[in-house]
C-alpha cells in the first residue's frame, strides 16, 4: 500500500511553487516543540482493525519524532547546523506522516462514535498542531546560520548588522505563528479522552508556550540592536566604570568614564575621563527633594557619588549632565555602567589581557583592580594612577570585544549574569528603546519595579561614607521573612555587616584604602531599605556597632525608605532591622542588593507566597 499523503502536501502546487527550491527547515526550534505520545488509544476499545492499525501507526510516527529531538538538540549545542538540519527533516517527515494517517474516512468516522470519538478527535487535533508547529518554523529557515552564536561576533571590527536585520522579519513571523499555535492547543477538547491525551495536551501547551515566549522576547529585543549599534546613524555612549571597593547603592564610586562611538556596527573608544575631571558643583537637573534628603547635599554635586541612589535612569542622566558640562557638550545617546565583577566574568570569554606588565585573568581581575593596585603607587599619585590603570584595563577588554576575540556563548553568559546581579546597566534617551527595555523587566535598566504584581521587590543597599576603599573586606548578609493575615503582609528584613580584618590590619592598609578621617580605626556605612510599594515602616532596631536610624520619614522612588547609619570597627559585626506592613496582592519576594565584591548572602522565608 502506498504511503499516505498529508493534507499539507495533497494540494496542487502552483507553477511558482513548483519552481521554488525546497528550503531547509530551521533546526533549533525542535528543542521546544512538544511531540505527542498517543499511547493507549487502543485500550479504550477502538472498533475495527483498520482504526486500531491507524492508531498504532500514528503513535509510532510521533514516538519516532520524539526520539530524534535529543539528537537534534545535541547537534545544535555543538553548532553542527548541517547535521541538525538533516535530523529536523526526519522529525518533520514523521509528524507529517502522523497527520496524513488522520486523513482517512474510517478514522474520521470513528471521531463521531461514542466511547472513542473524544480520543480520536483529540489525537487528530494534537497531531495536526504538532505538525503545524514544525511548519511554523519556516520563516526562520533562511536566517538559521546567522542566528548561531558564532556568527554574531564582530567581523573586521564591526558587528554584522545585515545578519541581525535579516533575522528580524523571520523572527517576527515565527512569533506570530507560535502565538496562534498557543491559542489552538489551549482550545483542544480532551474531555472524555484517554488520560495519555490529556497529558499530551498539557505537555504540548507548555512547550509551545515556552517557544512562544522566547520568540516574543526576541521579536521585541532584536529590532533595537541595529539602532544601538549605529545602524541608523552614529551613536555616542558614556561608559561608566564603578568601583565596588567603595560601595554605593548601585555598585560603587564612578571612578572613570569612557566615551564610546558606535557607527554602522563599528564601536570605538573616543575619549576617557576620571572623577577628578569634574567640578564639584551641582548639575542643573530637576531632581526630587527625597534624593538630597536621603543622600546629602553632595548628591549630584560630586560625580563619583552619583550611583548612591538605586535608580539608574536618574543616575545616568546626572552623569550625562556632568560629562556634557565639564568634558564634551556634544550629544550623548545613552549611558552604560560596568564594574570589575562584570569585567572578570567577561575575561572568561576573552582570555587574559595585559595592562602594562600585569596580566589580568578572570581569576585575579577583582583582586588586582579592587585591592592590589592601591599598594603599587605613592600616596600622592595613587588616585590618578589607579584611575588610569582601571581605564586601561577596560580599554584592553573593549578592544578584544570590538575585534571579535572572544567565545560568544561564554560572553553571553557573562553579560547575562552581570545584568542579573546589577553589574551592567544601561539607559538611553531614545524613548522607544528605553520603553522596550523597561517593559522587559530586565535589571539592565536599574529600575525598581513600580508595583508588586510580578514580584514583591525589596531593595537593600549599602553606602560607604568613610572616604575609603574598604569594601573589598566587607561581608554582608540579608535575611527576609514574611507572614500574611487578613490581607496584610508583614515583612521583616535584617542586614548584617562585618569587616573581615583585624584593627591592626586595618590601620596598616594604604592610606587610600583605609578610612581617611579615622585612619583605619573605624568606618561608617549607611544601609538603605527600600520597602515594597504600598508598605509602611512599623519598626526599626539595631544590634552591635554604633548604629542608629537616620534621615527617616522619606519616600523615594515611590517607596518608603528605612535608612540606617553605622560607625563600626574592624572585625565587629552589626545588624540593622526594619519591619514593613502593607495590604493588597503580593507576588513572590525578590531582594535586590548592591553588587558587593563578596556577594551578599540572601535568605528569604516567604510565608505568604512560598
Amino acid at each position: 500500500m502506498s504511503a499516505p499523503v498529508s493534507r499539507r502536501d495533497s494540494r496542487r502546487a502552483s507553477p511558482e511553487e513548483s519552481a521554488r527550491p525546497r528550503r531547509k527547515r530551521w533546526p533549533w526550534v525542535v528543542t521546544g516543540i512538544g511531540v505527542i505520545v498517543v499511547g493507549g488509544v487502543a485500550a479504550v476499545g477502538l472498533s475495527g482493525l483498520h482504526v486500531y492499525n491507524r492508531a498504532m501507526d500514528l503513535q509510532g510516527e510521533l514516538l519516532a519524532a520524539q526520539k530524534l529531538i535529543p539528537q537534534a538538540k545535541a547537534q545544535l549545542e555543538e553548532l553542527d547546523v548541517e547535521a541538525a538540519t538533516a535530523t529536523f527533516e526526519d522529525i518533520d517527515a514523521h509528524t507529517n506522516a502522523a497527520v496524513a494517517l488522520t486523513d482517512d474516512p474510517v478514522w474520521k468516522l470513528a471521531g463521531v462514535m461514542p466511547w472513542i470519538g473524544a480520543s480520536v478527535t483529540a489525537a487528530t487535533d494534537l497531531a495536526t498542531i504538532t505538525d503545524d508547529t514544525v511548519a511554523a518554523a519556516r520563516p526562520l529557515i533562511d536566517v538559521a546560520p546567522s542566528l548561531m552564536p558564532a556568527n554574531l561576533k564582530p567581523v573586521d571590527g564591526a558587528f554584522p548588522l545585515d545578519t541581525i536585520s535579516g533575522a528580524i522579519d523571520a523572527v517576527s513571523v515565527a512569533a506570530a505563528e507560535f502565538s496562534q499555535l498557543r491559542t489552538r492547543v489551549s482550545a483542544v477538547d480532551t474531555d472524555g479522552a484517554v488520560s495519555q491525551l490529556v497529558s499530551a495536551k498539557e505537555q504540548l501547551t507548555e512547550q509551545i508556550g515556552s517557544v512562544t515566549d522566547a520568540l516574543n522576547t526576541a521579536d521585541t529585543m532584536l529590532p533595537i540592536l541595529p539602532t544601538l549599534l549605529g545602524g541608523e546613524g552614529e551613536k555616542r555612549y558614556l561608559l561608566v566604570f564603578q568601583n565596588n571597593a567603595e560601595a554605593l547603592g548601585l555598585g560603587g564610586s564612578s571612578a572613570s568614564q569612557t566615551l564610546v562611538r558606535a557607527d554602522a556596527g563599528r564601536i570605538e573608544i573616543v575619549e576617557q575621563g576620571t572623577s577628578r575631571t569634574y567640578k564639584e558643583q551641582r548639575v542643573e537637573l530637576d531632581l526630587p527633594a527625597s534624593a538630597f534628603a536621603l543622600y546629602g547635599s553632595r548628591f549630584a554635586t560630586a560625580m563619583n557619588l552619583t550611583p548612591s541612589r538605586p535608580d539608574w535612569p536618574s543616575g545616568a542622566q546626572i552623569m550625562k549632565a556632568f560629562w556634557q558640562r565639564d568634558m564634551d557638550a556634544a550629544r550623548l545617546d545613552g549611558v552604560a555602567s560596568i564594574d570589575p565583577l562584570a569585567l572578570a566574568r567577561m575575561l572568561e570569554a576573552t582570555g587574559p589581557v595585559t595592562v602594562g606588565d600585569v596580566e589580568l585573568t578572570s581569576e585575579n581581575a577583582v583582586d588586582v583592580l579592587l585591592h592590589d593596585v592601591y599598594s603599587w603607587f605613592p600616596a600622592t599619585e595613587v588616585n590618578a594612577m589607579t584611575d588610569a590603570f582601571f581605564a586601561a584595563a577596560a580599554a584592553e577588554i573593549f578592544d578584544k570585544l570590538s575585534n571579535g576575540e572572544f567565545d560568544v556563548p561564554k560572553m553571553l553568559t557573562a553579560i547575562g549574569d552581570s545584568i542579573e546581579t546589577g553589574s551592567i546597566m544601561y539607559w538611553t534617551d531614545d524613548e522607544r528603546v528605553q520603553t522596550i527595555l523597561a517593559d522587559s523587566g530586565s535589571r539592565i535598566t536599574g529600575i525598581l519595579p513600580r508595583d508588586n504584581t510580578e514580584t514583591t521587590t525589596l531593595g537593600v543597599y549599602f553606602r560607604d561614607t568613610s572616604a575609603s576603599k574598604i569594601d573589598y573586606f566587607m561581608d554582608t548578609g540579608v535575611d527576609v521573612s514574611t507572614t500574611c493575615a487578613d490581607g496584610t503582609m508583614t515583612m521583616t528584613v535584617s542586614a548584617t555587616l562585618k569587616l573581615d580584618l583585624t584593627l591592626q590590619e586595618s590601620v596598616n592598609l594604604p592610606s587610600y584604602v583605609r578610612s581617611g578621617g579615622w585612619k583605619g580605626e573605624k568606618y561608617r556605612t549607611q544601609v538603605f531599605f527600600y520597602a515594597p510599594p504600598g508598605m509602611e515602616v512599623t519598626d526599626v532596631s539595631t544590634t552591635g556597632g554604633d548604629s542608629r536610624p537616620f534621615r527617616t520619614g522619606n519616600v523615594d522612588l515611590g517607596r518608603v525608605v528605612a535608612p540606617f547609619e553605622t560607625y563600626h570597627v574592624p572585625n565587629e559585626e552589626f545588624t540593622v532591622t526594619a519591619t514593613f506592613t502593607g495590604s493588597g496582592d503580593f507576588g513572590p519576594v525578590e531582594v535586590r542588593t548592591t553588587p558587593m565584591i563578596r556577594p551578599t548572602g540572601v535568605s528569604v522565608d516567604d510565608g505568604c507566597t512560598g
